[in-house]
């Protein structure tokens, strides 16, 4: 089966070579690396390049203007070939068995959705801070995890990152949703979940880098306005839930909304869904 890897890259040169680096350093090579980089003007499509000119399976393309990360993985989805893909951030790394570890996993388990644990740094990428789940029950039991994703129910409240999964399933949900600028990856993940078949590693198997330059650091209210739109989308899918695990979701998604301290928005969201459960309930009665 081949597999692809691809990276997307802005303005990160500074990090961009480890990256690559940890890809090419794998146990098992990917077949293809396909690198996407988004308009950068700090030097970073020159050394891209130059990985070009050394090693045979990688690809390169580079935007002529700027399209953000939600449109930058999806062109990225569109240039890949394997059996199996999986991503990386090019601020971030792969640990040397990743790629083999998730490719053997498939084959063992017959899962279309492998993810593995990673560990948390600080600019410096041997600056751990910590592990993402150092305890196997804080993860959910079982392949199906929609219920845990929808309502982030993942250690440290942080979804899982770098999952490998099958073309097939990537046929089957299509692409990022382009609507919205950050937590496109939750959304994807959310589709990802209504359909997959998923199993885990807790060996650890990337590096994620925290670092003041990420998504994550824009403005609060553009945060809430993408949350409110996913949970809108996918309103239906909790509603399928018992009345029980809705409490349960509901309570993970407003616990997690508040971290934002805007409590009117945090509010509408949290209720809107609460008065759409109360309408399921009606109608189930009639």
């Amino acid at each position: 089966m081949k597999i692809s890897v691809y990276i997307t890259s802005y303005n990160q040169k500074a990090f961009l070579k480890e990256a690559i680096d940890s890809v090419l350093a794998q146990t098992l090579l990917p077949n293809e690396i396909v690198i996407i980089d988004d308009a950068s003007t700090d030097g970073s499509q020159d050394l891209i390049q130059e990985y070009c000119l050394r090693e045979t399976n990688i690809i390169s393309h580079f935007n002529k203007e700027n399209k953000g990360i939600t449109k930058n993985r999806n062109l990225a989805l569109s240039l890949v070939t394997g059996d199996l893909i999986t991503w990386l951030d090019g601020d971030d790394v792969y640990l040397p068995d990743k790629l083999k570890t998730q490719f053997e996993l498939i084959q063992q388990t017959n899962a279309d959705l492998v993810y593995t644990n990673f560990y948390i740094s600080e600019d410096q990428i041997d600056s751990i801070k910590r592990v993402w789940c150092s305890d196997i029950s804080q993860l959910p039991q079982g392949n199906n995890i929609l219920k845990e994703v929808l309502s982030r129910n993942f250690p440290r409240n942080m979804l899982f990152r770098y999952e490998m999964i099958t073309r097939e399933l990537l046929n089957s949900i299509g692409g990022y949703d382009e609507k919205i600028d950050i937590y496109e990856d939750f959304e994807y993940r959310i589709r990802l979940a209504t359909k997959a078949k998923t199993a885990f590693s807790m060996k650890v198997l990337s590096i994620y880098r925290l670092h003041g330059k990420g998504l994550s650091n824009k403005e609060k209210s553009i945060h809430l306005s993408c949350l409110n739109y996913i949970l809108e989308k996918h309103k239906e899918l909790i509603l399928n839930f018992s009345p029980n695990e809705q409490e349960q979701i509901n309570g993970r998604i407003g616990k997690y909304l508040s971290n934002f301290k805007d409590e009117k928005i945090s509010e509408n969201i949290t209720l809107k869904l609460k008065i759409k459960r109360r309408l399921k309930r009606l109608i189930d009665k009639i």
